[in-house]
């Protein structure tokens, strides 16, 4: 039973498959009037079906097409969405391909599919048909029909059809909605594919390869290699970036000049890794945003098709307003509506301008060449700029620099003349005055935020002997003729290496002349037809000759950077002091430093320096209103100086110094050296005689300490020791002090000091000296004591005659006033000596214990008169002033302790006020 089934369902498939293969043709037993008929309703079914299958595969890829042509020349499309309108187009075409293909060659229409659609307008033949269709196949005509029967009833069929035409039965109105949606599509998309061919491919190719990498065209191009802002060099490519603390980065820069930099942003790194260029402006000024564009031709035909239609509605709105008294705003509508291509929109922050287009031109390659410009407001923090130009926005990203600023810390590099043995020193940019004569100052200035700095333009002042002017004017000439004999001139002239060059020394020479010589220069300088005046200004080359130049060097340029003992030079950049962020290692530069020639020129002796410009190594300059100064001043390297420090008053009024010493005692001398810049050596020169005769039978030279260029003092304590000398007692030694310092070596100089003399005696001999000189001593303590005693009744007097309050009496005060300094001062002298009296005394076993205590005595005496009289004294006049003060209280007071007046007070010490 199984089997039966099976074997019965496969031949209904079989049978079928060939009745589908018998209808796709028309049966041979149909009248051939029949077939005729369904031959020509079957042509006209394949043209309406090809035309919409033609027809909806073009709406499809054209309405994709046009809808991807709107949106991407708005803006750039994203993938997603090409993605989605290529599945439009290709789902479309796909659609209707499948269409025509089933119905034309999958599933071909036979027969009685034909019949079928004649049925659907003439239903009574229709039926007829689909009946004659059956009969005309042997396999399903019925078996019990007659065969002339069966042609019978075909033939009465096929004359009833003859009155028939098929071809009305096929329906056009789809396919005719179809067609013209297409046409009108096509006709849409031949327009930008006449007025813009290459946007056209662009978008096609854009459309047909949606996950490729095909460049947006746009109709207008600006990239940001075509942005300018102030220059060119203000343009930094981003070439990598490094996060930073608190929301920074330090990105990593090439310039337009090939160079690499680092920019430190802060508060960027959100976005630092969409930042492609970064364009450098003064911060807090006004910039000037410069761009270039290209543009398809359609841009600028499309601002004449806009000025037209705008001038349309113009009259249509003046028409409206004059005949028919109605106000419409249609021009303003139209001008809104239709953009104006040759215009750009500049978004810069809150602000935003519109600018027109300049300098547009039509290339030989069909493209329009442009430019636009536009004025940047002053900022101080970074932020977007964005050009809106027809159907592309550029954004560019602004960064506020300062301009640079010099600064003078150890910004002079000092070259000490080689005599001094000093070491090249780096000195405050202020404090250059008093360099020794010599010394030759260069200038390393480096930028106060350590940016690195590129070059500058700097005036130097020159000042030459004549001698120096004659040796450059031989130069002049012979390097006119003879240039590679400039290292040979370098060492005559005593100039720097990059100062020795024909335009730099023609500059020296012109800088020495006076102002009138200038004058006439630049006067012949400025005539271009001849005129009727002296050849000595109309001939240039006449003028030149003239001042001692070699013919046809002088130019324009030269003249403008000179001015009387003056001249303008360039520096070239420097580079010292490796520096980066310790967070971003590789961002490892150097500081470049402004380097001037060394100062002063030739043998001048002060120099001044004026920088006028200077640039950074981003090429921004600083503020035309800054400028850096500083001046050098030498002096001559002073004598140096030595003395006995004990006895030493002033170098003016030196005291030469007597001593008399015991022969086997030492004796400490106190000594001293100084110099203004380094002492080389201290060295004491000795000479001994014979009490009472003039020929030295021994002396001398001792080195006592040594120098180094940066001593400027030297002290030492000498100790005399005539045993050690070989020296006894009768003999007179003198003692000298020999300074050096290093001009020793230039010149042989050195200071001999004021002698000090030693006279070596026996221990009786030193007593009696001793004695002699404390008799002396007493002496002077009574003329003190007599001159004290005086002082008081002199103040007593005044204070008993009533004149205390006048002038005369204001006047004996000052007098008394000063007379108890002079007597404090000159026991106080006097106090010392005595004290070293004793100290000498006690030395000496020769001196006997009551003359030390007679020594005591008179130093204990002296002590009681300044308690005593001298204090009494200047009690009175201390009293004396406090009444002439309460008498106007204008005159100076005297008070025990030395407290100053309105005009001067003696205390107790004698010290003036």
């Amino acid at each position: 039973m199984n089997a039966r089934r099976l074997c019965g369902a496969q031949n209904a498939v079989e049978n079928g498959e060939n009745a589908m293969k018998k209808n796709a043709q028309l049966s041979k037993e149909l009248p051939v009037a029949l077939r005729a008929q369904f031959g020509r309703l079957e042509r006209k079914l394949w043209w309406v079906d090809t035309l919409l299958a033609a027809s909806g595969v073009a709406l499809g890829l054209f309405l994709s097409y046009l809808v991807f042509f709107v949106a991407d020349l708005a803006s750039e499309t994203s993938m997603a969405v090409r993605l989605l309108l290529f599945g439009m187009a290709a789902g479309s075409a796909a659609y209707f391909a499948w269409f025509w293909l089933n119905n034309w060659v999958f599933n071909k229409r036979g027969s009685h599919e034909l019949s079928n659609l004649v049925q659907q307008r003439y239903r009574k033949l229709g039926d007829r048909l689909l009946g004659i269709v059956e009969l005309a196949d042997p396999e399903t005509a019925p078996a019990y029909a007659s065969e002339s029967l069966r042609k019978a009833a075909i033939a009465q069929v096929a004359s009833e059809a003859g009155d028939y035409d098929f071809r009305a039965v096929v329906a056009t109105r789809k396919t005719k909605f179809y067609s013209v949606g297409a046409m009108a599509l096509v006709a849409l998309v031949a327009l930008p594919a006449v007025w813009m061919p290459a946007i056209f491919k662009n978008k096609a190719h854009r459309l047909a390869n949606p996950v490729g990498d095909v460049e947006r065209l746009t109709l207008a191009q600006v990239g940001e290699e075509d942005v300018d802002v102030n220059r060119r060099i203000d343009r930094n490519r981003v070439k990598a970036w490094h996060p930073l603390p608190d929301g920074g980065a330090m990105f990593e820069v090439v310039g337009d000049d090939g160079r690499s930099r680092f920019i430190e942003i802060s508060n960027i790194v959100g976005r630092a890794g969409s930042i492609k260029n970064i364009f450098l402006v003064p911060s807090g000024e006004k910039s000037q945003l410069k761009s270039r564009f290209e543009a398809d031709p359609f841009v600028e035909r499309f601002a004449h098709w806009r000025d037209g239609a705008v001038n349309a509605a113009s009259g249509a709105e003046k028409f409206m307003a004059d005949k028919l008294g109605m106000e419409t705003d249609i021009a303003g509508v139209a001008g809104q509506i239709l953009p104006d291509t040759l215009q750009a929109t500049i978004h810069d922050g809150s602000r935003s301008e519109v600018v027109d287009l300049k300098n547009v031109t039509l290339g030989k390659d069909g493209r329009l060449r442009g430019e636009l410009s536009f004025e940047l407001g002053g900022r101080s923090d970074h932020g977007d700029v964005t050009i809106d130009l027809v159907d592309v926005e550029r954004r560019i990203f602004i960064q506020p620099v300062s301009r640079p600023t010099l600064s003078a810390s150890k910004a002079a590099r000092v070259d000490y003349p080689s005599y001094l043995e000093r070491k090249p020193a780096h000195r405050e940019a202020g404090g250059l005055n008093g360099l020794p004569r010599g010394s030759r100052v260069t200038f390393e200035v480096a930028s106060a935020d350590f940016r690195s700095l590129s070059g500058a333009d700097y005036w130097v002042s020159a000042e030459l002997t004549r001698r120096d002017i004659r040796r450059l004017r031989s130069a002049l000439y012979d390097l006119a003729a003879n240039p590679g004999h400039r290292e040979d001139w370098m060492d005559q002239l005593g100039l720097p290496a990059e100062l020795v060059t024909r335009e730099n020394l023609l500059r020296l020479y012109l800088s020495q002349l006076p102002v009138e010589d200038l004058d006439a220069l630049r006067a012949a300088m400025e005539t271009t037809t001849p005129q009727l005046v002296p050849a000595s200004t109309a001939d240039l080359a006449l003028q030149a000759r003239q001042l001692g130049l070699p013919a046809g060097m002088v130019t324009t340029e030269v003249l403008d950077s000179v001015k009387p003992l003056g001249l303008a030079l360039q520096s070239p950049a420097l580079e010292i002091e490796p520096w980066h962020n310790q967070l971003v290692p590789v961002s490892t530069r150097y500081a470049q430093r402004i380097h001037t020639v060394a100062l002063p020129l030739g043998n001048a002796n002060k120099a001044e320096l004026k920088v006028t410009r200077w640039k950074d190594e981003f090429e921004l300059a600083n503020n035309e209103d800054d400028q850096w100064a500083s001046k050098v001043e030498l002096v001559p390297d002073e004598e140096p100086k030595a003395d006995w420090t004990n006895w030493h008053t002033s170098w003016d009024d030196p005291v030469v110094r007597t001593e008399a010493i015991i022969a086997d005692r030492a004796f400490e001398i106190p000594v001293f050296a100084q110099d203004d810049l380094g002492l080389y050596d201290l060295r004491l020169r000795w000479s001994a005689k014979k009490i009472g005769s003039e020929e030295e039978f021994k002396n001398g030279e001792i080195e006592l300490a040594k120098g180094d260029p940066y001593t400027t003092r030297i002290d030492h304590t000498y100790k005399f020791i005539a045993r050690v000398l070989g020296l006894s007692h009768g003999t007179d030694v003198t003692l000298h002090l020999v300074a050096r310092d290093y001009h020793f070596h230039k010149d042989g100089r050195q200071y001999v000091s004021q002698p000090f003399h030693i006279r070596i005696v026996t221990a009786a001999e030193h007593a009696k000296i001793i004695q002699e000189e404390f008799k002396r001593k007493l002496a002077e303590l009574d003329n003190i004591v007599r001159e004290q005693e005086s002082l008081i009744d002199r103040g007593r007097n005044l204070k008993n005659s009533g004149d205390l309050n006048t002038e005369a009496g204001t006047q004996s005060l000052r007098g008394q006033a000063e007379d108890q300094g002079e007597v404090a001062r000159d026991l106080g002298k006097l106090a010392k000596e005595l004290e070293g009296l004793f100290r000498e005394s006690q030395r000496n076993p020769d001196i006997t214990p009551d003359s030390k205590a007679e020594m005591a005595d008179a130093i204990r005496r002296m002590n009681d008169i300044a308690r005593g009289a001298m204090a009494e004294a200047a009690g009175k006049l201390g009293d004396a002033a406090k009444n002439e003060n309460k008498g106007d209280g204008q005159q100076g007071q005297q008070g025990q302790q030395g407290q100053q007046g309105q005009q001067g007070q003696q205390g107790q010490q004698g010290q003036q006020g």
